[in-house]
């Protein structure tokens, strides 16, 4: 989708309207990225190609390589001289965007995987309903003896600073939001492509303003689906047998059945989503989250024992940098730390301000992945970044 940013407008977009006056422009812009002398520094790009068309807040991350990827899919692919090798421009006419299905508005393989799984794994639940309309979302119904819960799907949605592939709305209830990710290892996780500290901080303001969100990779969608294509190993559950007792026991200690917590949590993420989905009960799932994190507590190792909230904040320093742990004190808060079976650090902190009950106890976790260059690209940190 093309549109005018410009109050009052530009003046000039509706010539696009043509499509071969669209197609002399997008080609126009392939010969200027050619032609840009940045490619021989080394640059991603620079003030003569895309800086003076790009907002501040996206200078670090446009990418002339990834405009001129863009441009091979719409117009076919160049030889090193920018002769066309494969002409694959195709334009179709719509009344209105409402027109353009899901199916069209997937940007990767990885999406459209995901996409088509979701209408399998509901068309196999007899107490769901994925609904189409060959339009630009679609609504998603799970019912049970208890009444329905109902979400709206979009795709591409844009959230201030950052766009969710996914996005659920729930349309009967309490207004949520589930945002879910698809991300390829390749293009998050390597040295050539590392957006891990813009992934989590982007991410972390969307549950900061109540989104629930899921990150979705391909081995997941490959564990799911028993397509075990390679060496691919499930990360979760993330310890073993006696740890998911424990979870399981303070899962009970909370007030739920503790065989409700093992397949909605030590499981695969989109059995996880679904399962949320389904049943968003904010109680139940607050509670299967501190069940998850108290599985960890028995391996961990303490780092700031009894204390206050300065000390409490002292103590995940110390833990965040391997430093060493501080002296006990006389509060009621309590930072650990610990690993699971990936490798993958965690900060546990467990406060008892309110009291020693199950119910009373506040905790809180920090997942410390490394995203340095000597680490990137190792198959443990591979397996860290999935989990």
């Amino acid at each position: 989708m093309v549109y005018d940013r410009l109050p009052g407008g530009t003046g000039y977009l509706h010539r696009l309207l043509d499509p071969a006056a669209f197609r002399a422009t997008l080609e126009d812009a392939r010969r200027a990225l050619l032609a840009c002398r940045c490619q021989d520094d080394g640059r991603r790009a620079c003030h003569r190609c895309l800086h003076r068309h790009t907002e501040e807040r996206f200078q670090d991350v446009v990418s002339r390589r990834a405009a001129l990827e863009i441009l091979a899919e719409l117009l076919g692919p160049v030889d090193e001289h920018g002769e066309l090798l494969d002409d694959r421009w195709q334009v179709t006419d719509l009344a209105y965007t409402g027109q353009i299905g899901l199916d069209r508005q997937v940007e990767s393989d990885l999406e459209a995987r995901f996409l088509a799984g979701l209408r399998t794994w509901i068309a196999d639940d007899p107490a769901a309903a994925f609904d189409e309309d060959g339009h630009d979302s679609g609504y998603l119904r799970f019912t049970d003896t208890t009444g329905a819960v109902r979400w709206w799907l979009t795709a591409q949605q844009e959230h201030g600073r950052t766009r969710s592939d996914f996005t659920f709305r729930r349309i009967d209830g309490p207004a949520e939001t589930v945002t879910v990710y698809l991300d390829g290892h390749r293009n998050h996780a390597t040295r050539d492509r590392n957006t891990l500290a813009a992934d989590a901080e982007k991410r972390g303001r969307l549950r900061a303003d109540g989104h629930t969100v899921f990150q979705i990779t391909w081995d997941d969608l490959d564990l799911l689906d028993k397509q075990r294509s390679g060496a691919v190993e499930p990360v979760w559950p993330p310890y073993q047998r006696t740890a998911q007792l424990n979870a399981a026991e303070t899962y009970a200690q909370l007030g739920s059945e503790r065989g409700r917590l093992a397949d909605a949590v030590f499981t695969n993420p989109i059995t996880t989503m679904l399962a949320y989905l389904r049943n968003p009960d904010g109680t139940e799932w607050a509670r299967r989250v501190v069940a998850a994190i108290a599985g960890l507590t028995p391996s961990a190792a303490p780092v700031a024992t009894a204390v206050d909230r300065a000390g409490a904040q002292r103590g995940v320093q110390s833990a965040l940098t391997g430093t060493a742990a501080g002296r006990p004190g006389s509060g009621a808060i309590h930072v650990l730390r610990a690993t699971d079976d990936s490798g993958l650090p965690l900060v546990l902190a467990i406060d008892a301000t309110r009291g020693t009950a199950p119910a009373d106890i506040a905790w809180s976790a920090l997942a410390v992945l490394d995203d340095t260059d000597g680490v990137l690209d190792t198959p443990e940190h591979t397996r860290r970044w999935r989990a």
